[in-house]
């Protein structure tokens, strides 16, 4: 009952910090392989059998040095000897050897208690940490030890040896995405999407060439051709950036199971807006090409048959674009810029600037085949 009541007390508190972006790494036990401490994978005490586990949390009051590093309450040190594993002692807050009969059951003719509960295949860790993980159980060191344990007894053991390559640390990892992700051909009517960006393959060397994009939310709207788009774009910029990898038993892995990306989208509305100020700014209403590209053809004869002028060609009355001054208003600096831009559907007014002239003009504008077209401008 002791033992239900101590494990329902760590899930709520998994609970209550299910919230929180990390949780907190837990001290973990320790084996002595050739006379060497190496930190192991998993808690071998939780093997035991209920009663005698109860039993044990009672007497040596593990809930007194329960800690959100230490969720259990105590840290047990194991050896091996010859072939066989040996608790020899359990700390919690104070070291203990002697278990108070409770493991005399397991105790060899020396007096030692034969792990003989123990059976499984557990990762032993000594060396520079490489790899921390969020749970502490699961980090990487420079050199671990893998056992098969059967009551007890060593069958298998083999050493490897591990490394990392890399140098990118998040922070910076997110300020390389920001700057270098160019999603300005990407039409959306929505200003914000979330990916779920996964490593999945990586060369001899460790570097990642190959990335898995799982749409989270945003992506309404998008044709499956712009969904395309944006995971070339991930893969081009994220295969830019030296991530940090470690490679675990001659496996590369990334030192992240997978990260969210945010994406900023322009909508329609802002991809006409920018091309309306660079429309006025660059004065390319003045170039007849372009008119003819962008301009309806309802807007292109309204244009033409407002130019007063006999002309063998087409001629259009581009000044309907501006205030309609000739001059440079007199004590300004002459300025002719756009400064704000509102939209009523497709109706949009651009405030601006004219050699000076402050004017509001309106103008309406459509998205239509991923092309912007001007449909009609007030005269």
């Amino acid at each position: 009952m002791r033992r239900l009541t101590y494990i329902l007390s760590i899930l709520a508190l998994l609970i209550a910090f299910s919230h929180n972006a990390n949780a907190t790494r837990q001290h973990r036990d320790i084996i002595i392989i050739n006379k060497v401490e190496h930190r192991l994978n998993k808690v071998l005490l939780y093997q035991l059998d209920s009663v005698t586990y109860d039993a044990l949390c009672k007497k040596l009051e593990f809930d007194k040095f329960w800690s959100t590093a230490n969720w259990r309450g105590h840290i047990s040190t194991f050896e091996v000897k010859g072939k066989k594993l040996y608790l020899k002692s359990i700390y919690t807050g104070k070291e203990h050897t002697d278990f108070d009969g409770l493991l005399d059951l397991y105790k060899d003719r020396k007096g030692r208690v034969f792990a003989s509960w123990v059976s499984g295949t557990f990762i032993c860790c000594t060396g520079e940490c490489i790899y921390v993980a969020e749970n502490g159980f699961d980090s990487v060191c420079t050199q671990e030890t893998e056992l098969i344990v059967e009551n007890g007894v060593v069958v298998s053991s083999r050493t490897y040896f591990n490394k990392t390559q890399g140098s990118v640390d998040i922070d910076q990892a997110r300020s390389m995405i920001s700057q270098n992700l160019d999603l300005s051909k990407i039409q959306s009517p929505q200003e914000r999407a979330h990916v779920m960006v996964k490593a999945t393959k990586f060369s001899n060397e460790g570097k990642i060439i190959e990335w898995s994009v799982k749409p989270l939310r945003g992506y309404d709207g998008l044709s499956a051709d712009m969904q395309e788009m944006i995971v070339k774009e991930i893969n081009r910029v994220f295969n830019l950036i030296d991530w940090k990898t470690y490679c675990r038993d001659g496996e590369w892995h990334w030192i992240y199971s997978n990260i969210t990306c945010p994406l900023k989208f322009n909508t329609p509305e802002d991809t006409i807006k920018s091309f309306l100020t660079k429309m006025y700014n660059d004065k390319l209403y003045e170039d007849y090409d372009f008119l003819q590209k962008h301009c309806s053809d309802e807007l292109l004869k309204k244009l033409e048959d407002a130019y007063p002028y006999d002309s063998d060609e087409p001629a259009y009355a581009t000044w309907l674009f501006r205030s309609g001054q000739q001059d440079s208003k007199p004590d300004s600096n002459g300025n002719t810029m756009i400064h704000d831009v509102t939209a009523d559907g497709d109706w949009y007014t651009y405030t601006a600037l004219d050699m000076g002239w402050e004017f509001s003009k309106r103008i309406k504008l459509v998205l239509r085949d991923e092309k912007i077209i001007i449909e009609d401008i007030s005269m």
